[in-house]
């Protein structure tokens, strides 16, 4: 063969591989342009592309998280469930955060608590505050306060860190002193006058018209029996008793919601000294897309 046959033949075969190093190079570009313009959709696209063309990619982990950080961001929660909670569920923290948060906006917070409850927050090393972060917000939207407060004091037993996080056991604290109404004893108010149990609850006028309706009826069934018609008068009483019953019913449910936006008003208080999570966060973009 002559020379000028093996350099042809060789020119091609050299050329290969560094063409094939500008194209995920590019694709690289362009995968983080998507993310970066929140098209997370064409992200995950784009991503799988490169992954097929690139099997042996280095760090293949780090852009299968990148792929369910997309999912997350990109609304479709059950998808990311469905990814990581498969088998024992995802080993590294990231992804366990990540299982976590979808689980939660998912609205299956109690799930979600499975994932990070009783971390060892020793072992988790840099991702210890992060992993304290979710417990105790899931806690916090599932009403458990004194699991939250329980989480603090694992991690500063396993830390000896209690500063950084005092503001929120602070809060925390003060759901002894949430304001309740007793829904029992708001029915029993309005049981003895009509309207007192939904005034004590924080409705006026609804206790206004509760009062307003029964005595009213009551009233009209009374003079209809003075009258002697009778008939009108027992329908005029039916709807008195009606009413009266639904006057009971009614302030127990205003106890109920008064309580109920107590303690959204607490939840809201507390949440305002917890990071809002950032799956993005734990993304090592130096090495994804240099």
């Amino acid at each position: 063969m002559s020379l000028a046959a093996i350099t042809a033949t060789v020119k091609p075969l050299a050329a290969a591989p560094a063409e094939s190093n500008n194209f995920i190079t590019r694709q690289k570009q362009f995968i983080q342009t998507l993310f970066n313009r929140g098209d997370y959709f064409n992200c995950i696209a784009e991503t799988r592309r490169l992954l097929a063309f690139s099997p042996d990619i280095q760090r293949r982990d780090a852009y299968l998280y990148f792929i369910e950080v997309n999912y997350y961001l990109g609304g479709q929660y059950r998808t990311v469930i469905g990814h990581l909670s498969a088998a024992s569920g995802p080993a590294d923290m990231p992804s366990r955060l990540l299982l976590a948060r979808a689980y939660a906006a998912d609205g299956r917070t109690a799930d979600g608590l499975r994932v990070v409850q009783n971390t060892d927050y020793h072992a988790a090393g840099a991702f210890s505050s992060d992993v304290l972060m979710r417990a105790v917000e899931l806690h916090v939207l599932e009403s458990h306060y004194d699991g939250a407060l329980a989480e603090l004091s694992r991690y500063e037993d396993a830390t000896r860190f209690s500063a950084d996080f005092a503001g929120i056991r602070l809060s925390l604290e003060g759901y002894k002193n949430i304001r309740t109404r007793s829904r029992t004893a708001a029915a029993a108010m309005s049981a003895m006058l009509p309207g007192v149990g939904q005034l004590w609850a924080g409705r006026p006028l609804d206790a206004i018209i509760s009062l307003a309706s029964v005595a009213a009826l009551a009233a009209g069934s009374a003079v209809m029996f003075d009258r002697g018609r009778r008939q009108a008068g027992f329908t005029l009483g039916f709807f008195a008793a009606l009413f009266y019953a639904g006057n009971i019913y009614g302030a127990y449910n205003a106890a109920a919601a008064w309580n109920a936006a107590r303690e959204a008003e607490f939840r809201g208080a507390v949440m305002k000294h917890i990071p809002p999570y950032d799956p993005a966060k734990h993304l090592v973009y130096d090495e994804l897309f240099k």
